[in-house]
């Protein structure tokens, strides 16, 4: 029986994670090496990802030296092991040969540094990082976290990600990835033909691994009209960005989003035919204040799933009501 594991490994600190010639680490022994096997590792989001295929080997490989995962401070990889039973994961972060300190082990199925990779036959309670483990296979990979560059400000979203119709402040978020706090920086944009800046902001205190919101201007959205964004950020403390991948914010066919009331039903004024045209439209535009949906009196054949959406809160909240046009 193969399993599929996705995990993310958040790595949020400032640390060059490397193959030390000091560290030792012990080597795991399959008990019975029969069952248990690890036949892929993939990594995604990284700069540097592993996409290791093998065949079941079980027992101990080490591919720390040739395969390796990297992610700046603060990135997200996404880990898909292909497997048999149960599943554990630890990582070596303060890179010292061993995986026994607290936080190390970072992932156990109940059915980066070195970062090792345990799958057993049986239940993951029998997986242990070093010592005899039963109808297991054990693989090794390196997990690298540059340290951040001093100047690093990244434009990363719009605050609030969803808007009404009508006159809105452009607000835009702008993370400091760097290790220098950002005391200054100039940002600029583009919504359709309609230009933002540039702005100096000065008087700022962004510290690292922190964000703040910077207000470029008004624009006034219309209902139905799609919209082409960009902004910039650039010159963080009056220097080069030396991370300029992150700079740029783009969106592109960005629509006011749903807020207010409105109506399904088969009528001629109604906003929506279906629930699930209503329900598409949210997952396409985003919540942007509290949403009533008055349902005319129907037959409504369809299923629909609602998810989470853009915008979506207490105070931005959906509902559905009978239409108060309807008689009994």
């Amino acid at each position: 029986m193969k399993k599929y594991l996705s995990l993310f490994l958040i790595a949020s600190i400032s640390l060059l994670i490397t193959d030390s010639l000091i560290a030792q680490y012990c080597t795991p022994r399959t008990l019975t090496p029969s069952w248990g096997a690890i036949t892929k590792v993939v990594t995604t989001g990284g700069s540097i990802n592993i996409s290791k295929t093998t065949a079941a080997k079980y027992g101990y490989s080490n591919y720390s030296s040739t395969d390796s995962v990297e992610s700046g401070r603060g990135g997200s990889i996404t880990m898909k092991v292909t497997h048999s039973g149960g599943l554990a994961i630890w990582v070596d972060w303060n890179d010292n040969g061993s995986f026994a300190q607290a936080g190390e082990e970072v992932f156990r199925s109940g059915n980066i540094s070195r970062t090792r990779i345990g799958s057993g036959y049986f239940s993951s309670s029998y997986l242990v990082y070093c010592g005899g483990s039963y109808n297991t296979e054990f693989e090794d990979y390196r997990l690298s976290v540059p340290p951040p560059k001093a100047r690093d400000a990244a434009v990363t979203s719009l605050n609030p990600s969803a808007m009404c119709a009508g006159l809105n402040d452009i607000n835009v978020k702008v993370s400091n990835n760097g290790s220098q706090a950002i005391s200054r920086i100039t940002l600029k944009g583009t919504i359709g033909s309609t230009n933002f800046g540039p702005t100096a902001f000065t008087g700022l205190n962004i510290k690292s691994n922190k964000d703040t919101t910077l207000k470029l201007g008004t624009f006034t959205f219309v209902k139905g009209t799609s919209y082409n964004m960009k902004f910039y950020s650039y010159s963080p403390n009056g220097g080069t960005d030396q991370k300029t991948s992150n700079d740029t914010l783009t969106k592109a066919g960005y629509k006011a989003a749903i807020g207010g009331t409105y109506t399904i039903g088969a009528s001629a004024g109604a906003d929506f035919s279906t629930f699930k045209a209503a329900e598409a439209a949210m997952a396409a535009d985003g919540i942007c204040a509290a949403t009533v949906f008055n349902v005319e009196a129907g037959t409504y054949n369809e299923q629909v799933k609602f998810g989470t959406y853009a915008g979506i809160s207490a105070t931005n909240n959906v509902r559905f009501r009978p239409d108060p046009s309807n008689t009994a």
